[in-house]
């Protein structure tokens, strides 16, 4: 029997119409935010020398113009320009404080015999909170992190050392940081659904979706005040099995010269409308 393998023309439609499923909803933010199609045109250039200098350097290739032009599509005048011109990847405080607090929250070094969070001394190169921000920044000073930790109120510092006062850090207010999560998020969700294709046999990445649309409007608010409820209770168990096997939170002398590195990202999303919040009396 002959088995007929799919063409590149049908890869390549059925990659079109996924891309279109993508971008309807990336359309809808757009006109909801005043961008036009110039303006999403101009910036996927930038997406796509982005994806392109990605994929090259992964492979181990020579980056440079004429390979970026031809990979991506992009007129080389404007692969030139975007490719100079690029920003550099540079550290943010605010980037560390939630590995920084998952660290302190996870790592028995750091907990205290009930495994709660213990109060870390912090006034020295050699505390405890110093060794704790060397664990996952090499490139951001330990009291420029105590800073950030004590200026958006998840530590303070006691007479006994610095105490531990949130776990979750909120987005709001913060549009560029939450926008850029969103993008990290979206690709997670597009390499996930990818893998989950391959015909190999493996353990799928988890994608569950549930959805009811007969909602009563009413109940609205308390749902999402469930969905956020349950969603603290059900991360604060992922981050301590993560934990149990994270190279960083609990070294294993047994793993010493096993490959660490790999990433997980567990991401959850309860989104219900419309949201009609109950009226004063």
């Amino acid at each position: 029997m002959n088995l007929r393998m799919p063409s590149f023309s049908s890869h390549r439609s059925l990659y079109a119409d996924a891309v279109l499923a993508l971008l309807r909803p990336v359309a809808r933010f757009c006109v909801r935010h005043a961008l036009t199609l110039q303006d999403l045109i101009n910036l996927s250039k930038h997406a796509f020398i982005e994806a392109g200098v990605e994929t090259l350097t992964s492979q181990g290739e020579t980056v440079n113009v004429s390979r970026l032009s031809v990979l991506t599509g992009v007129h080389r005048a404007d692969t030139d320009r975007i490719y100079k011109n690029r920003e550099k990847p540079s550290s943010d405080p605010k980037d560390v404080l939630g590995r920084a607090i998952i660290q302190w929250a996870s790592d028995h070094r750091f907990l205290n015999e009930a495994g709660r969070p213990k109060v870390l001394s912090c006034d020295t190169p050699k505390s405890e909170f110093y060794r704790l921000v060397e664990k996952i920044t090499t490139t951001i000073h330990p009291g420029t992190v105590l800073f950030e930790l004590e200026r958006n109120g998840l530590a303070k510092r006691t007479p006994k050392g610095l105490k531990m006062l949130g776990r979750v850090q909120s987005m709001r207010g913060d549009s560029k940081k939450a926008y850029q999560s969103a993008g990290r998020q979206i690709g997670a969700l597009l390499d996930a659904i990818d893998e989950n294709l391959l015909p190999e046999e493996r353990p799928d990445n988890l994608h569950i979706m549930t959805e009811f649309d007969n909602i009563y409007k009413e109940d609205i608010p308390k749902i999402r005040e469930f969905l956020v409820r349950q969603g603290r209770f059900f991360h604060r168990k992922i981050r301590r099995f993560l934990s149990k096997f994270d190279a960083d939170t609990t070294p294993s002398k047994s793993k010493k010269n096993a490959d660490a590195g790999g990433n997980v990202m567990v991401v959850s999303l309860g989104y219900s409308a419309p949201y009609q919040p109950k009226k004063a009396q």
